[in-house]
């Protein structure tokens, strides 16, 4: 069942794999955040940075911002793949095709960018709050919780405060989601192809599979954007993403912008993994439980 092209299903199948995303991938969310924006902190390394954490800080520092991360992960996928959803059946049915997946990869691809600068408006503000909390230490009051943090954003910042690095999260959602679809489509037509009875791999690690490695290489691509969201979410100061980019590029060189890329590539195999298993699995369940929805 459909409503003006938006299907529930799809909804509640995005909110199952933001969940499996944030919880499978938040801890390496975490040190990716302490990497970007705090160069003095000692970190020698991703795994340096997922050992000494916990260490100073307790092992819950690791979800520090899981909550906020929940908020945007849902706000993101529910819109993400709803909204990628019908935007394909619109294309397919202007364009002749006879079901969304028959479309060719291009259509997929820009199908997958509008539908991530719908979500990468949903995600701004708490995305803007995850950030914050995740750069927050012990020694910064790092025992901030989420409505404590909103309140001081709004206190601080106003209410125009609480969207700042949205236009970074659009920026950086865009081909990321233009990445994310064509590799995931790309590579679960190619394991159709080479076992279409799911008999190598199996249906759940096919989709864990092309889900993880579509994440990966998403990731590698929009780094640098995702490292100037960061820097202008945990700032107090009011910037633009063209002159922090210019700043930091000056300043670091393309490959300081790409810091964290190890602790950002396990956490995108993992999560985007998760989001897939998760999303693949609850359409399985509501088709064959509740077939009305879909």
């Amino acid at each position: 069942m459909t409503v003006l092209g938006i299907s529930p299903t799809e909804a509640i199948a995005g909110t199952a794999g933001a969940l499996c995303h944030v919880y499978c991938g938040h801890p390496f969310d975490t040190v990716k955040v302490r990497l970007q924006t705090q160069s003095s902190a000692g970190y020698r390394s991703t795994f340096h940075a997922l050992y000494t954490i916990p260490q100073r800080e307790g092992a819950r520092a690791l979800y520090r911002g899981a909550t906020p991360a929940l908020w945007s992960a849902i706000a993101e996928y529910s819109v993400l793949f709803t909204t990628n959803d019908a935007i394909r059946r619109l294309t397919a049915t202007a364009a002749g095709y006879s079901t969304p997946e028959n479309l060719p990869l291009g259509w997929q691809a820009i199908s997958g960018g509008l539908a991530g600068m719908c979500a990468g408006a949903a995600m701004g503000p708490p995305e803007l709050i995850k950030c914050r909390l995740q750069a927050a230490n012990l020694t910064a009051g790092g025992k901030i919780g989420p409505v404590a943090c909103v309140g001081a954003i709004l206190r601080e910042e106003g209410v125009k405060g609480m969207f700042r690095g949205t236009t970074s999260t659009m920026v950086r959602e865009v081909p990321f989601n233009v990445v994310l679809f064509s590799a995931y489509e790309t590579l679960s037509s190619a394991m159709k192809r080479m076992d279409p009875h799911n008999t190598l791999v199996g249906v759940n690690s096919s989709s864990i599979l092309a889900g993880g490695i579509a994440g990966m290489c998403s990731w590698a691509a929009v780094l640098p954007i995702d490292f100037v969201k960061s820097k202008i979410q945990t700032s107090n100061s009011a910037q633009t993403f063209a002159s922090v980019f210019v700043a930091e590029l000056k300043g670091r060189g393309l490959r300081g912008m790409y810091a964290g890329f190890m602790a950002v590539s396990a956490r995108a195999f993992v999560a985007n993994a998760g989001v897939f298993w998760g999303y693949e699995q609850m359409k399985l369940l509501l088709g064959s439980t509740v077939p009305w929805l879909g």
